[in-house]
């Protein structure tokens, strides 16, 4: 898969995923197969798997996203500020903040 379609993929499950979630996870899955590091794919997944009202898998997920958006460089720092907003409206706990 290149990049382009991977971008499209993501852009077409955040547009489906609040009207249909299965599809948001089966597209998210197949953008993490071709890049397990991509932070707006585990964060589309997070979004489904919550309002499928799976919070323990949409948990980590968002955490995942979290760091993995913090790391690059090139992540735009509102899909951050959305992940967290989204977590908190959800009552899912935010790990990446938590110190050791």
């Amino acid at each position: 898969m290149v990049p382009i379609v991977a971008a499209e993929r993501l852009k077409l499950a955040t547009s489906m995923g609040p009207r249909d979630p299965q599809f948001a996870i089966s597209q998210a899955n197949q953008v993490l197969a071709f890049d397990p590091n991509n932070g707006l794919a585990h964060a589309v997944l997070c979004y489904a798997q919550a309002t499928l009202g799976q919070q323990s898998a949409a948990e980590p997920e968002c955490n995942l996203a979290l760091k993995l958006m913090r790391e690059n460089p090139f992540a735009l720092a509102q899909d951050t500020r959305d992940v967290t907003a989204f977590m908190r409206q959800h009552g899912l706990r935010n790990y990446t903040d938590m110190n050791p």
